[in-house]
């Protein structure tokens, strides 16, 4: 980050010092675009290089640091339509079209049309690689929506244009099979998403990109409870986050957070796996990193189904009421996200409650709706479960 800071200081963007300053930073750039609109206009003609360094720290912080790639993005943005650089403009609106979709189902149909709107604008240039960015750029869009099927097909395109260009884009390589892992998952499609975790992971270690193997190492822990082997489960995956700068919250250590949770949650400790994710949502906020409503509808998911396992198995009556209502407070969170994937995992969550409260025969209607809700939105990795 320090090497990162250095130089985009260098040619006068500095990184904000913390994530509240990038709140604020953010909000001075979304009013500037808001007055001024996105549309390309050859005003101030901004060197390339300046804008290939923006469009690489806004790619990069957003996967790693999201409020601060979200400022890096804001400011890429604003440079891109203003310096007539079609191409980068092109880019910076497929990025754009991705952090709004982080933002909630207010904006999905907004950051579809940014990713539509660049589309054509790389076809005319005939760029191969960044048109490969583009389709990256909209499946993660559809990911943040929570169309895990469209997203799939949209990074899957990605990765055929990468992979034909050859080595000289191998992290976006990486970063396009990363999130392509990550819809397998939601998917429910398990023995693709074995094949992948383990080709994909130790061709991250060969290339020594510990940030795409590390990631998936982490978020997809659960690969081990598929093949049920317990011990790679129970590994400790701290070792992950030496690589990372100590006395911040990033995106890794969430992942990290729902890996360690899975395994948690396998092992029936669910008490354990409550009480870390009730202790990282903190972090999580002063991080800035609750701003993005996928990473609510994980943690709040995450609490309610760690509550209803850590209500089976509670050793007195007052610790399993305190739990079951906890996972009241996680489901009635998910119902408010708006997304319909959010009240699906709600409905999960509704369910197993159900199941403490009213026994196999009285939870079954609310289990035959959950089930339906999973089936409607696509998130088969819960019909699965």
């Amino acid at each position: 980050f320090e090497v990162l800071g250095q130089v985009l200081a260098e040619m006068g963007f500095p990184l904000a010092r913390t994530p509240n300053w990038a709140v604020i930073s953010i909000l001075r750039n979304r009013t500037w675009l808001f007055f001024r609109g996105m549309k390309l206009r050859a005003k101030v003609r901004t060197p390339r290089t300046v804008l290939d360094a923006l469009y690489a720290a806004a790619t990069y912080m957003s996967v790693v640091d999201t409020v601060h790639g979200a400022d890096l993005q804001n400011r890429y943005l604003r440079q891109a339509a203003t310096s007539g650089d079609e191409g980068h403009y092109a880019l910076a609106l497929a990025v754009e079209g991705t952090h709004q979709a982080t933002q909630g189902a207010r904006h999905f149909e907004k950051a579809r049309q940014l990713a539509a709107q660049a589309a054509p604008l790389l076809e005319k240039l005939g760029d191969p690689r960044r048109e490969a960015m583009v389709h990256l750029g909209a499946g993660m869009t559809e990911y943040f929506a929570g169309q895990w099927a469209a997203a799939r097909e949209k990074l899957g395109e990605a990765e055929r244009i990468f992979t034909e260009l050859g080595l000289d884009v191998h992290w976006e390589l990486a970063t396009t099979r990363m999130w392509y892992c990550f819809a397998l998952l939601q998917l429910g499609e398990f023995p693709e998403l074995c094949r992948r975790y383990d080709e994909h992971v130790q061709e991250a270690l060969r290339f020594g990109n510990h940030y795409a193997a590390g990631s998936m190492a982490t978020r997809l822990n659960v690969v081990w409870a598929i093949r049920g082997d317990e011990a790679r489960l129970a590994e400790d995956l701290s070792y992950v986050l030496d690589t990372y700068p100590k006395g911040s919250y990033q995106v890794q250590h969430f992942w990290h957070l729902l890996g360690r949770s899975d395994g948690l949650l396998y092992r029936g400790r669910g008490a354990e796996a409550l009480e870390g994710a009730q202790r990282e949502w903190g972090l999580i906020k002063r991080a800035q990193l609750h701003r993005v409503h996928l990473v609510r509808a994980e943690v709040h998911s995450l609490i309610g189904r760690a509550a209803v396992s850590a209500a089976a198995g509670a050793p007195n009556d007052n610790q399993r009421r305190g739990f079951l209502q906890a996972a009241r407070v996680g489901a009635k969170k998910l119902r408010r996200e708006g997304a319909p994937f959010a009240q699906a995992w709600g409905a999960v969550v509704e369910a197993g409650i159900a199941q403490q409260t009213r026994g196999p025969e009285g939870a079954l209607p609310v289990l035959e709706r959950a089930l339906a809700r999973v089936q409607e939105t696509g998130c088969l990795l819960h019909e699965v479960a």
